[in-house]
């Protein structure tokens, strides 16, 4: 059995300030290609440090860039259209061909979710991979939430989209793959109904908006349900 840490699904505008992307995004050729990856075709207006402000000094630390809990699994519910994305942040290590290979770089949970909150968006700030690897990736996604925005007269600053955080109870026990820990996680996540209903109604009614594949064996979890404390 792994322990877990879960943070109870509260509104993204609770935990951070969403600045609106004001840019208009009109052309016919919503998306191109900027050397190997794909990029909105609209203007650049908001600044890197726009993207997701932390509201307070509290959620900036449980976010910090050595913060145990700045690395795990988020996931990004979307109560308009009832879907969820899950996302991990390793902090340690996976494993290759038996071998453990240590991460040299690795992603807080924050910075991974900035990077979803402008695929989610459509924004054009850093250079990352707007991927559309479905028919119903984040390119069209975004374009979506565009148009029904753009129709009410608002901008999209993601108040349809509710945050949970998971973290290992005891990190320091995993450091030996820990990022295929969190993939065996997210799987489970995504194709477990028992699973995804410790998140609660109504999240439990949501379909995954990943792809991943179901795990071949069982895994049994412990999450301890807590609420941000912010």
């Amino acid at each position: 059995m792994i322990e877990f840490n879960l943070y109870n699904p509260v509104p993204i505008g609770e935990l951070f300030k969403v600045v609106p992307d004001k840019s208009s995004w009109e052309v016919s050729e919503k998306y191109v290609r900027k050397g190997s990856i794909w990029v909105p075709n609209r203007t650049k207006t908001l600044n890197t440090n726009e993207i997701l402000i932390p509201k307070n000094e509290k959620i900036a630390s449980f976010f910090g860039k050595h913060s145990a809990s700045n690395h795990g699994i988020y996931v990004m519910f979307f109560a308009e259209k009832k879907t969820f994305y899950v996302g991990i942040a390793a902090k340690y290590s996976y494993k290759k061909n038996g071998k453990i290979i240590k991460l040299k770089s690795p992603e807080g949970i924050l910075k991974r979710l900035r990077k979803h909150r402008l695929k989610c968006t459509g924004s054009n700030v850093w250079s990352i991979n707007h991927t559309n690897t479905h028919d119903n990736g984040w390119r069209s996604f975004a374009i979506q939430r565009y148009q029904e925005h753009s129709e009410k007269g608002e901008y999209d600053v993601l108040e349809d989209c509710f945050i949970s955080i998971i973290n290992f109870h005891d990190p320091e026990m995993y450091i030996n793959d820990d990022k295929g820990i969190l993939e065996t996680l997210e799987n489970d996540i995504n194709y477990r109904q028992d699973v995804l209903d410790i998140f609660g109604s109504p999240y439990s009614s949501f379909t995954p908006f990943g792809h991943s594949k179901p795990n071949k064996e069982p895994v049994e979890w412990k999450f301890n349900r807590l609420d941000f404390d912010f």
